[in-house]
């Protein structure tokens, strides 16, 4: 069945796979986050708050959902920008650290 494909079909499902692959890691992320959160939330205040705990299920879930915001047609460009914008942002921090270190030499 791939052989009826053609290069330029086969590296936009390449293409499309690793973007859905990037949705599920940036998912896995925003649990991290969330979850860290509430853990100085908890750390701050133990006696009203419960300690979290790290789900897996919860993980994979939010995961997939974000997997699917990904590769959603209608929010895929926003996602795109989105990406584009958190590039510009390492590399900005990357010169950054390479003026600070100039100014120590």
């Amino acid at each position: 069945m791939l052989q009826n494909f053609n290069l330029k079909n086969k590296l936009f499902i390449a293409g499309y796979g690793l973007w859905g692959c990037l949705g599920f890691y940036r998912g896995g992320q925003d649990y991290n986050k969330i979850l860290n959160d509430n853990y100085r939330r908890y750390q701050r205040n133990p006696d009203m708050y419960k300690k979290p705990k790290f789900y897996y299920l919860s993980y994979f879930g939010n995961s997939i959902f974000y997997t699917s915001l990904y590769m959603f047609p209608f929010t895929l460009p926003i996602y795109f920008i989105d990406e584009l914008y958190n590039l510009e942002d390492k590399f900005i921090s990357i010169s950054d650290k390479d003026k600070d270190k100039d100014k120590d030499d």
